[in-house]
């Protein structure tokens, strides 16, 4: 959920207007509604008043996009023992395939988050294909630890 979203939800939550909202920071309603459809961001001064008027802070507000942050960028220690030590141990064949299907499956999912298809996606012959190599990797990876 977006602060947008979020500042949106609280307002209606509580009873109050755009109108109502605009009026108690001092700025026009058609400011409340970029605000609420994140076309744009309040100042810190107004951010703080929003904070008391909502009866919230910062961190319900923005949660989201902290969360976005904390964790794009990063691997947690379970991450790189379990996908990065595995990738760089392949040789050249396997991080090649490898490599190719995270970037599919990677362009895939980007895809259907810009056409807001998620809930409703189809999958395609080559993407059961992919699934089904993956799982096969995945069961030769065990049989491949057990014996």
């Amino acid at each position: 959920m977006s602060f947008g979203t979020r500042l949106k939800e609280r307002r209606e939550s509580l009873g109050i207007t755009q109108t109502q909202l605009a009026k108690l920071l001092g700025i026009s309603k058609g400011s409340v509604g970029n605000y609420e459809t994140d076309a744009n961001s309040p100042r810190a001064t107004i951010l703080y008043k929003l904070f008391q008027i909502l009866q919230c802070d910062a961190n319900y507000l923005f949660q989201d996009e902290m969360d976005e942050l904390l964790y794009k960028d990063t691997a947690t220690p379970e991450e790189f023992e379990n996908i990065i030590k595995k990738f760089r141990s392949l040789d050249s064949f396997g991080q090649e395939t490898v490599s190719y299907l995270l970037n599919r499956e990677y362009l895939r999912v980007k895809q259907m988050c810009t056409e807001k298809e998620m809930k409703s996606a189809v999958i395609s012959d080559q993407d059961k294909a992919a699934l089904d190599l993956g799982k096969l990797l995945s069961k030769q990876e065990t049989e491949e630890s057990a014996g």
